[in-house]
């Protein structure tokens, strides 16, 4: 939604229903820990590389002792969730770093270590045998199958499951490192697919990407038996039933805060663990996870601005790296079982509409990211200027492809690190590249202000605003469907909505005019304009659109300050100037003067007649006075400074 999200591009999956079925990932990736055989503190130490080197401990962070392979159970925080409230999980990043749970900071591996809803750190054997990578979602099936691309190894059969559409690389890694045999497996999630609409352009994203991905397993195993195990159905069954059909020891998988991720993560393990399996996660589809950046109280950021500049003063080449999943991955490939050799299934197969990309420029997989990205850097140093123009090529739309893990977001990060930082560069340069690091950063924020702070899923971030009454009835249902509809009287509000209704993409600056004109023109509750989002956005995320929305209005962290309202004609008029955009997807008002499209029901009767244009029949009187309804909202919001 607004900060941080439609910039890098354009697409999503998500909720269907008022917005609580989200689409998100399926078990978390394993990471491996190299234990060490002495217990005591360890003194602080710089990072030097990814493999096979010295990696940074926190001073005074306690070491545990072990010479053998350890199953570590991280604390997580048990919280309830309503099972139906996130519907489609959708791919996660392909690469990512280990993920370090709460209060452990060292970065070691060699051993493997299983991170599970517990009991704080508890020692375990690690079972010999397979190691299996899942991915759930259809979405999540498109990550486990690019994960499974690269993760086995080891002296162990391991189960890789993959959350995104390009690979889970940190997981084939690690994986890779500490199982003798690996096998890829994705998961079309069933307890997501039923509840997604019948052209769902995601399903068939995804369908694409693993499709790709198989084919990159098979390549890379140089043997047609090798590939993607695909399953349909509830990950929390497939997981552990296939895991002792195949006889693996382990499960690796990324990480997800969301909270109906961690309950499934969570009976996952349960069912690993009784089978003497255990399940391993990594971090892979961010930077840092949520408690890696803090402030100095060791609390979470709630304003992005000072999380930005710990976040900037933090990172360092360490955690922007790549992982060399390919490595030991053909030698460690296994082959498919014979019952599970077949081709991998289209959107049509999974019940969904054929051709729903059709039309639109979405390349899929990790070739389509390559292809976008390739486009985008050599437009780099415009993005600043250009950024906030829908009628410019402005934004990278990459936005999907990092959504489904078709893309590493620690390569995108570290292009857009080391260009804003390159001495020999330009300054426009320079300002493009930390303009569009920022936005990456904004990902981050809003990952760790989900895990912080699950409650933003039903009500506001700040308590103080759920007192607000929002219109309901009748006319509030019509307006909000005018809204959705494209049919608001607003131009430029209704070339937004249009363009989302047909391509599933909205420009990042009109997600913000759009969502304010729902909230504080209309006075409808922001839930409704989320769950749409969800519905419609080929890039959706439920941490981004909820954090998104709410900065629209003014009841999540860092928002928009209540008392200032977007007025969708001065917005039309300083961002699409010319009207270009307006006339693509509202050609009723095409044919008048570029500085009439803005508001056409100022423009005189003579100018509306030669435009064809018959105000209240082929195009609608706007439903809404502006100024009436900043007047309103401003009374509608005033409730809180009486409660205060």
């Amino acid at each position: 939604m607004a900060k941080g999200h439609g910039d890098i591009g354009g697409l999503s999956a998500g909720h269907i229903k008022p917005r609580h079925q989200a689409c998100r990932g399926f078990v978390g990736t394993f990471a491996a820990v190299k234990v060490h055989h002495t217990f005591g503190a360890a003194k602080a130490q710089p990072c030097q590389g990814v493999d096979d080197g010295a990696y940074p401990l926190r001073t005074l962070q306690p070491v545990m002792p072990g010479g053998r392979c350890v199953a570590i159970h991280l604390r997580q925080e048990c919280r309830q969730v309503r099972a139906t409230q996130h519907r489609f999980h959708l791919m996660r990043q392909r690469q990512g770093l280990l993920c370090r749970p709460a209060g452990q900071y060292t970065r070691m591996h060699h051993q493997a270590a299983v991170f599970e809803q517990g009991h704080g750190l508890v020692a375990q054997p690690v079972q010999q045998g397979g190691a299996v990578w899942r991915a759930e979602d259809v979405v999540q099936c498109v990550a486990a199958a690019l994960a499974a691309y690269t993760m086995c190894g080891g002296q162990q059969a391991q189960v890789v499951v993959a959350e995104d559409a390009a690979g889970c690389t940190a997981q084939r890694y690690h994986a890779a490192q500490h199982c003798k045999t690996l096998y890829c497996v994705f998961v079309f999630d069933d307890s997501l697919l039923p509840a997604l609409p019948p052209a769902d352009r995601r399903v068939e994203f995804i369908c694409q990407s693993v499709t790709e991905l198989d084919e990159a397993i098979r390549h890379a195993a140089d043997r047609p038996q090798a590939g993607l195990i695909t399953r349909r159905g509830l990950p929390q069954e497939i997981i552990p039933a296939l895991a002792s059909q195949l006889g693996a020891g382990a499960v690796f998988c990324n990480d997800d805060d969301e909270p109906a991720a961690l309950a499934r993560d969570a009976q996952v393990a349960r069912s690993l663990k009784a089978e003497g399996r255990v399940l391993l996660r990594s971090k892979d589809h961010r930077i840092f996870a949520r408690d890696e950046v803090l402030t100095q109280s060791l609390s979470p950021f709630s304003v992005f601005t000072p999380y930005k500049n710990a976040w900037l003063k933090k990172v360092t080449p360490f955690y922007l790296s790549s992982y060399p999943s390919e490595r030991d991955l053909p030698a460690k490939l296994a082959d498919r079982p014979e019952a599970d050799r077949q081709r991998m299934p289209t959107a049509v197969e999974l019940g969904f509409a054929p051709d729903t990309l059709q039309g639109l420029r979405l390349p899929t997989g990790e070739s389509g990211a390559r292809q976008l990205l390739a486009d985008f850097l050599p437009r780099l140093p415009q993005y600043k200027a250009a950024r906030d123009f829908p009628a410019l090529k402005g934004p990278s739309y990459l936005s999907v492809h990092l959504r489904f893990g078709t893309v590493s977001i620690r390569e995108l990060a570290r292009l857009a690190h080391e260009a804003a930082h390159h001495s020999d560069g330009s300054d426009a340069g320079r300002e493009g590249a930390a303009t569009w690091l920022s936005e990456l950063i904004w990902r981050d924020f809003y990952f760790q202000i989900l895990a912080h702070h699950p409650h933003v899923i039903e009500r506001s971030f700040k308590p103080a605003y759920d007192v607000i009454e929002w219109d309901t009835g009748a006319e509030a249902d019509a307006l909000f469907t005018a809204w959705c509809e494209g049919r608001t009287g607003y131009p430029l509000v209704d070339a937004a909505m249009r363009q989302i209704n047909t391509s599933g993409y909205m420009h990042n600056r009109l997600r913000m005019v759009v969502a304010s004109f729902l909230v504080k023109d209309l006075g409808i509750d922001w839930r409704r304009g989320e769950a749409y989002f969800a519905e419609k956005l080929n890039d959706f995320d439920l941490a981004a659109n909820n954090g998104g929305w709410q900065w629209a209005a003014s009841t999540g962290c860092d928002a928009q300050t209540w008392f200032r309202i977007f007025n969708p004609i001065t917005q039309s008029e300083k961002f699409d100037a010319d009207g270009k955009f307006i006339a693509r997807y509202v050609p009723e008002v095409a044919q008048l003067p570029a500085k009439l499209r803005h508001a056409p029901w100022l423009a005189k009767p003579l100018d509306l007649l030669k435009a064809g244009i018959a105000l209240g029949s082929s195009y609608p009187y706007p439903i809404v006075d502006h100024a009436v309804a900043r007047e309103k909202t401003l009374a509608r919001y005033g409730i809180l400074k009486k409660d205060s």
